[in-house]
């Protein structure tokens, strides 16, 4: 969930193993958990939309790596991807884009197996 919407939604095993959407990803990229001690941890640029004002598009598109004009304009609402696997996310769901934990660090994939 960003900024009060669901931008994916599917098992716990496919939110973390088979993420579908950047700002999961991001997520992911930060825990602390994952990262050897000392290790610098990834942080989300930017700041969270101010939820006083109407978003437009995606909540996340403004400090998303991916995000393109159309995640910023366009009414994205979530879809199924794959089976009982949603996304919010346009460009996942037009297949320009693929995520995978192969961004996280090799550890936390091995960490993994006991979520």
């Amino acid at each position: 969930m960003d900024a009060g919407q669901i931008v994916e939604s599917a098992s716990t095993a496919q939110i973390f193993y088979e993420p579908k959407h950047p700002y999961n990803q991001a997520l992911q990229k930060s825990i602390p958990a994952l990262h050897e001690k000392g290790e610098t941890l990834h942080t989300i640029p930017g700041s969270p939309p101010d939820l006083s004002k109407p978003i437009s598009g995606c909540p996340f598109a403004p400090r998303c790596e991916f995000a393109e004009e159309k995640c910023v304009t366009s009414t994205i609402a979530l879809k199924e991807i794959s089976d009982g696997h949603f996304s919010a996310c346009l460009r996942i769901q037009l297949k320009e884009i693929a995520l995978s934990p192969a961004h996280l660090p090799e550890k936390a994939l091995a960490r993994k197996v006991n979520c």
